[in-house]
């Protein structure tokens, strides 16, 4: 029973990855530009915020600039992707849940390690 169901959600994922456009960035590549800007984001909003000698619109722009730099996509690019996966939400949403796992993982490796150092 397993076993057919792992077949037909591999078969479901290869046909949809079939009918996405070729100028979509594919998932992987969406969901580590995606974090990126999700964080520059959250930081101009809670900390570049505070400052008031700072335009916050100018910097998170920069910050935009060189995630989409560092990832080699154009904001063309990613705003363009970003749409398509907001008309397939099934995809976002598969996309944020691994985003917000990976991030758990992390948080908890880094407790396991905070625990370690606290008993030694």
């Amino acid at each position: 029973m397993r076993k057919g169901f792992i077949f037909w959600v591999l078969l479901l994922m290869a046909y949809s990855c079939n009918n996405k456009p070729k100028d979509i960035l594919p998932v992987s590549k969406m969901k580590a530009v995606l974090w990126d800007y999700v964080q520059a984001d959250v930081y101009s909003t809670d900390y570049l915020a505070k400052d008031t000698s700072k335009n916050v619109t100018l910097e998170n722009a920069g910050l935009q600039k060189t995630i989409f730099n560092f990832h080699h996509v154009t904001k063309e690019q990613f705003y363009k992707s970003y749409a398509y996966y907001l008309q397939h939400g099934d995809i976002l949403q598969e996309m944020l849940d691994s985003m917000i796992a990976q991030k758990n993982r992390g948080r908890e490796k880094n407790l396991h390690k905070l625990k370690k150092f606290i008993h030694e």
